[in-house]
């Protein structure tokens, strides 16, 4: 009796440890790297707002880099941006719902507005909402500069393993200078 007992204390350990070595590879599997799913060269249209999405080198980049977040307008994709990368799109002038998320979340829905002409850039972080050492912490090793844009869903945001955050203009120009392009 007694054996059939170690026997099975030594399959449980051993499942155990099956899962924590696959739940990784199973959590980064189906990630790729940074895409940007329009032209990265095309010039600038005066009469189109340009949308920079970025995310910055933080030390979750060691394992954020990899997996990477999705960047939707208007629930389309348009690219996927990983820790030390940027990309960017151009829109007409108007307002448009942004959403970033992970394979592994719900996504974070902000709507924001731009105009022709100009350009717009949205770092990607860790979401905030939690007591003020927690946000510093989250901010030092996930977040973005600039301040977190408001979600459109409390609800869905507080799932979110991503957030927005608007950079101003000359931090967000200074900021994709120390990026990668996509």
């Amino acid at each position: 009796m007694l054996a059939g007992v170690g026997l099975g204390m030594k399959l449980l350990k051993s499942v155990a440890l099956a899962i924590c070595l696959a739940a990784p590879a199973i959590e980064l599997g189906g990630c790729a790297g940074p895409s940007a799913l329009e032209s990265q060269t095309r010039q600038r249209d005066t009469r189109m707002a340009r949308m920079y999405f970025l995310r910055e080198s933080r030390l979750v980049a060691m394992y954020g880099s990899v997996a990477g977040v999705d960047i939707k307008v208007d629930g389309r994709p348009v690219g996927r941006v990983i820790g030390g990368t940027y990309f960017f799109i151009d829109r007409p002038p108007g307002t448009y719902k942004l959403s970033a998320g992970t394979s592994m979340s719900i996504d974070y829905e902000a709507e924001t507005k731009v105009e022709a002409g100009q350009s717009y850039y949205f770092g990607i972080g860790t979401p905030q909402g939690g007591p003020p050492g927690q946000n510093a912490l989250n901010q030092l090793v996930g977040g973005s500069r600039g301040q977190q844009m408001r979600g459109t869903s409390p609800i869905m945001s507080g799932f979110a393993g991503a957030a927005l955050y608007q950079l101003d203009a000359a931090t967000g120009a200074a900021t994709i200078g120390e990026l990668k392009a996509q």
